[in-house]
């Protein structure tokens, strides 16, 4: 994010640096609810699962909300479909996620996996 600030103003102010930090922030927490969901899916019930997700849904609105205060310019080349479903992968996840998968004894919800820090990849 800060480059793209820097990209279109060459500056940033106080804030601007505050957007980005509590954008950082709300990302963080819904990565921290998402990687709670997986850990302990087996163990939670229908509400507490529910509430886990409205928590990172409410993450990722405030999120965007940042975001959309910085207003940068959109991109006209980007797909926004390819931009919402694509995930950043880490070095790491490709060598090791599927070691990572066959040591754990949690069951995770269909469909995700994930890194130790809470991002999902495909």
């Amino acid at each position: 994010m800060e480059k793209e600030v820097l990209a279109h103003r060459n500056v940033i102010c106080i804030r601007d640096a505050a957007l980005i930090q509590s954008a950082v922030r709300h990302e963080r927490r819904a990565r921290l609810a998402e990687q709670w969901l997986r850990r302990k899916w087996g163990t939670l019930s229908t509400a507490d699962k529910l509430a886990i997700l409205r928590e990172a849904s409410a993450a990722t609105d405030s999120r965007d909300k940042c975001i959309e205060r910085l207003a940068l310019p959109r991109p006209k080349d980007v797909d926004p479909w390819d931009e919402l479903y694509r995930r950043p992968l880490i070095a790491a996840d490709d060598a090791t996620a599927a070691s990572r998968e066959a040591e754990s004894d949690d069951p995770k919800p269909p469909g995700l996996t994930g890194s130790s820090d809470g991002r999902e990849t495909a």
